[in-house]
């Protein structure tokens, strides 16, 4: 049995090539999925900065427009 305890934590998958960053998940989104990439366009304030601060971000989302958002489009299809 080993006795050896690996950790891998953040920044291997970038170290090993991967593209995961917030970034290119970003990119990839706009480009294969735009309609979901417009909804956060329509919640975030969406710029050069946004997905390198994507985290910090979600602290100040504003939940009560998405949730009277949701509200009205359900209202609209009763």
């Amino acid at each position: 049995m080993s006795e050896t305890l690996y950790i891998i934590g953040n920044g291997f998958d970038l170290h090993h090539g991967i593209q995961s960053s917030y970034r290119a998940f970003g990119e990839y989104l706009k480009a294969v999925d735009h309609a979901t990439y417009q909804v956060a366009e329509r919640y975030f304030h969406v710029n050069a900065a946004f997905w390198r601060e994507f985290e910090a971000r979600l602290a100040h989302f504003d939940s009560d427009t998405l949730i009277e958002d949701a509200s009205d489009s359900f209202i609209l299809r009763c």
